[in-house]
């Protein structure tokens, strides 16, 4: 018959609480590291088609590559406005650019000289000049383990 002594006893005891309380605190920090991302969308010139947003990490692929985009969301638009919730997101620094794509047809459509013919936008509403604004003009944070917000104006 195998036997415990006392003291193998308590640190069996002992690791058996360190893991349960090391597995309680990971639990704790997943769940309070994700936040979600509140994007207002205002000022679309009507409510055809819809708003196809997309979130970006890094400026790999911004501003309109949605195969390099952390998160892509498409919503429809009511009284020329929408609100996107982007769930689950970790904390850091994103981007975020929107189009309001009219005829639903997945792009920005330009005219012959490139110039947009739909609404567009990025996170803090940066000053656009003949292409897209700076990646880091863009940025800003979603802080660990709370609701974020953004609102974005369209532009024609």
């Amino acid at each position: 018959m195998f036997t415990y002594d006392r003291s193998r006893r308590a640190t069996l005891a002992g690791l058996v609480t360190l893991a349960g309380a090391l597995l309680d605190a990971s639990r704790a920090a997943a769940s309070d590291e994700v936040s979600t991302l509140t994007v207002q969308v205002t000022g679309a010139r009507n409510d055809r088609g819809q708003v196809a947003l997309l979130v970006f990490r890094d400026p790999a692929g911004y501003p309109d590559d949605p195969r390099r985009a952390l998160r892509s969301h498409v919503a429809p638009l009511k009284d020329r406005s929408t609100t996107v919730l982007v769930r689950d997101l970790p904390p850091g620094r994103y981007v975020v650019t929107l189009i309001h794509d009219e005829n639903r047809n997945g792009k920005l459509d330009t005219n012959i000289l490139g110039i947009p013919t739909e609404g567009y936008g990025f996170s803090n509403n940066p000053k656009v000049g003949l292409s897209a604004p700076a990646f880091g003009a863009c940025t800003f944070v979603v802080p660990s383990g709370a609701a974020a917000r953004i609102d974005i104006g369209l532009r024609y």
